[in-house]
Formats: C-alpha cells, structure tokens, sequence
C-alpha cells in the first residue's frame, strides 16, 4: 500500500524534468529539493506546481485539524553558487520560509 509520504514523494519526482535535481527524505514529514543552476524564479515556479498537484489528487486526510484533504506547505530557498553559505544556513531559510508559508493558511509556497 501507498504511504502519504511515497506518494509525495512520487508526485515531486513526476514534476521534476532534470537529472540533475535531487529529491530526498529529510526529517518525518518534509523533503528536500536541490536545484542546482536554477533561478529563484523557477524553484518557486516547481514549488507552486507541487502544492497544485497535491491539491489536484483530494486525497482525505480524516486525521487533521487543518483542512479534509492533504496540503502541502513549502518554504523554498535560493543561494547563488559564488556566495559562502553553509548547508545549514540554506535549511534555516528554507525552513523560515515553510513556516511563512504555513502563517500564510499553508497548502502554499513561500520564497
């Protein structure tokens, strides 16, 4: 049987159209998606057609106090190759940005 997260994890793998684009597991709930070479533009552009997607399939989700059916919130994250930023860094920004998005009544994505 499908998981919710094997299922998010194949829509964000359906909607990526590039070798070079890497989609992982981090954390419980949340994934990352590095974009290498991809304008910020275009990373919020991908992250907008996730939140679609996911609300395009209304799968019930009973158990939460949010909403009937599954959201996804997104916090997207850019820096530029040439600039000295640590990995962590670049979580922390993605990771204030979900949490706009989630501020923002979530299903949304924030950059």
């Amino acid at each position: 049987m499908l998981t919710l997260k094997d299922f998010l994890f194949l829509i964000f793998c359906s909607l990526i159209v590039s070798e070079s684009i890497y989609v992982a597991r981090y954390g419980g709930e949340e994934f990352a998606i590095i974009l290498p070479d991809t304008p910020a533009k275009d990373a919020l552009v991908l992250a907008e057609k996730i939140c679609k997607a996911v609300t395009l399939n209304g799968i019930e989700h009973q158990a939460s106090q949010i909403s009937n059916f599954l959201t996804i919130s997104v916090g997207m994250a850019h820096v530029h190759a040439e600039q000295s930023s640590k990995p962590l860094e670049l979580v922390k920004l993605a990771d204030e940005a979900l949490y706009k998005a989630k501020d923002n009544g979530r299903n949304c994505a924030q950059g």
